[in-house]
């Protein structure tokens, strides 16, 4: 579980730490937290 969580907050923070974000960005956001909520295979 502790490889899950900072491959989860690794994600998060690589797409947060380039400063700007677009409508992109947000997506990709969105997407990572549907697939931590609902598991890949689901999502």
């Amino acid at each position: 579980m502790s490889k899950t969580r900072q491959t989860f907050f690794g994600r998060i923070a690589s797409m947060l730490g380039g400063g700007q974000l677009d409508d992109d960005t947000w997506d990709d956001i969105e997407a990572v937290l549907i697939q931590a909520d609902l598991g890949v295979k689901t999502a």
